[in-house]
């Protein structure tokens, strides 16, 4: 059987703790892909800013010792969902997770996080 593969992206960007946090738990599952924006781009909803100029940068970042292949996407995180299921995965994900947030997502305040627009914008 083969390994379960696992898009993990957020919006408090590339190198937040809590991103690396989740990376390091779900890497016990399986195989994760890390898409994520360049820098933070927290209350994008599912927006897809024109001001983005989509590039894609694949860099290795050093994290608890290990090395990971990760791609920094100028721009939201629902964009970064789209340039991972149309470019740069080979297959859709078969999970996709989002976070780990800075703060709490609660009441009319899910309707603006790019934390929660990134998994609908997967769906």
């Amino acid at each position: 059987m083969s390994q379960i593969q696992i898009l993990l992206t957020n919006d408090d960007g590339i190198e937040s703790p809590g991103l690396w946090a989740a990376a390091s738990a779900l890497s016990e599952l399986g195989f994760v892909h890390v898409v994520a924006p360049r820098q933070q781009v927290s209350g994008a909803g599912r927006s897809l800013p024109g001001a983005s100029d989509g590039i894609i940068q694949k860099q290795t970042l050093r994290i608890n010792g290990q090395s990971w292949p990760v791609y920094a996407v100028n721009g939201a995180p629902a964009q970064c969902v789209l340039h991972a299921l149309l470019e740069i995965l080979p297959q859709p994900p078969d999970l996709l997770v989002s976070g780990i947030n800075y703060r709490e997502n609660l009441g009319n305040g899910v309707t603006i996080s790019g934390t929660v627009g990134a998994p609908l914008e997967a769906a």
